[in-house]
């Protein structure tokens, strides 16, 4: 009996250690689909965490947005969820909408949450229909809150200098393929929150 435990435990000792051990134990994000438009097809979109382990403690950690068609895998983006496992939503962890007015769905994902968890830092893929792909929208990712604010606009909320929270707006000029600052219009203020209206400058760096 002493020799067949003793097996067992050699048995146990020489199986490979699933990476699953290794891995922050946020997992469990759900597969989402979407059809990106009317003639693009429907994709998947999935979280795989990567074998770095190096989640801060109670952070959901790192890894790879994979974009699958048909099973077959067409990206897989480099993200991190630098944020509390409880601030995540598992079932509605991209926020998909045509955010440069081109007809296609875009998406929006968090990393983290600014000014003592008060303002998501997110970062926006733009779907392009040339290459079936997304891109990462640099002059507005992995800077604050990401907002739609007009059919090719997007607010953008920063923390400023003071601390205290500004808005920026970002336009896409389909002419030019460029994303590009805006200029705040003043309008009056009502009973509500100000709200900023974005115009598009497409002479703006």
């Amino acid at each position: 009996a002493s020799s067949s435990l003793a097996l067992l435990w050699s048995l146990a000792a020489c199986a490979p250690m699933s990476l699953d051990l290794l891995r922050p134990q946020a997992q469990g994000l759900g597969t989402l689909t979407q059809k990106v438009g009317p003639d693009a097809p429907e994709l998947a979109f999935s979280f795989e965490f990567d074998d770095k382990a190096d989640a801060a403690e109670g952070e959901v950690g790192s890894g790879y947005i994979v974009v699958t068609q048909n099973g077959k895998e067409l990206q897989a983006l480099p993200h991190a969820f630098e944020m509390p496992r409880e601030r995540l939503d598992a079932n509605e962890w991209l926020t998909f909408k045509d955010f440069n007015g081109d007809g296609l769905l875009d998406f929006k994902v968090t990393r983290l949450y600014a000014l003592d968890g008060t303002l998501p830092v997110d970062s926006l893929y733009q779907f392009d229909a040339k290459t079936g792909r997304y891109a990462q929208i640099d002059p507005v990712s992995n800077a604050g809150e990401i907002q739609p604010s007009a059919p090719n606009c997007v607010s953008l909320k920063v923390a400023g200098a003071s601390g205290s929270p500004k808005v920026e707006s970002h336009c896409y000029v389909a002419a030019s393929g460029r994303w590009v600052r805006g200029k705040a219009e003043a309008t009056r203020r009502q009973a509500t929150a100000p709200r900023v209206d974005a115009v598009c400058d497409s002479a703006a760096p």
